[in-house]
C-alpha cells in the first residue's frame, strides 16, 4: 500500500452572527466607559471587559485544517493562527458510513443527527457531508475537501462516496 497524505487549510468566513457579536461587545464597552466618571470603581470592570473583548475578537478568527493520511481524517480548529485544537478525528474505512455533497437526497434520512460544521460557511463553496462515528455516536460532518482529499477517500472506499 502506498503512503497517501495531504492537508488543506480553510479560513472560516465572517458570519452575520460574528458581526452582531462584535457590535454588541463594542457597544457594551462604549456604554460602560462614561459610567467611570460617575462611579470610578467601575474602572476595573472596564479593563476586564476590554481584555475579554480582545480575547473574543481573536477567537472569532478561525481556520480549519483538514489532514488526510492513509484513511485517517483529522480536522483541527486554529484560532487566530495561534491555538490549535483537534475537533474531529475518524478512520474513513472503519467509521464513515458514506459521504455526499451537502444537500444530496441520500442525506435526508440523517437530518436529525448532530452537525459538526468545519466549512468556510461561504454559500458558493461546494461542501460535502460525511456521516461518521464521533465519540460513539453518528454525526454529520460538513467540510470542504479539495480534490486531493476527495481522490484519497475515493481510492480507499469508492462505494462510500457519492458524487
Amino acid at each position: 500500500m502506498t503512503e497517501f497524505m495531504t492537508e488543506q487549510l480553510v479560513q472560516r468566513s465572517k458570519t452575520i452572527k460574528d458581526t452582531l457579536l462584535k457590535v454588541l461587545i463594542v457597544t457594551v464597552t462604549i456604554l460602560l466607559a462614561p459610567m467611570i466618571l460617575v462611579m470610578p470603581s467601575l474602572f476595573l470592570l472596564l479593563i476586564i471587559i476590554i481584555v475579554v473583548d480582545v480575547y473574543l475578537f481573536q477567537r472569532m478568527n478561525v481556520e480549519h485544517e483538514y489532514l488526510y493520511s492513509n484513511g485517517d481524517l483529522d480536522i483541527d480548529q486554529i484560532a487566530n493562527k495561534q491555538s490549535r485544537k483537534r475537533k474531529f478525528q475518524t478512520n474513513i474505512k472503519e467509521d464513515m458510513d458514506f459521504m455526499a455533497p451537502t444537500g444530496a437526497p441520500e442525506l435526508y434520512r440523517f437530518q436529525n443527527l448532530k452537525k459538526l460544521d468545519f466549512s468556510t460557511k461561504t454559500p458558493e463553496n461546494k461542501t460535502y457531508t460525511m456521516i461518521a462515528l464521533h465519540k460513539g455516536q453518528k454525526v454529520q460532518v460538513i467540510f470542504e475537501p479539495n480534490e486531493e482529499i476527495l481522490k484519497g477517500i475515493r481510492d480507499l472506499v469508492p462505494r462510500k462516496i457519492i458524487f
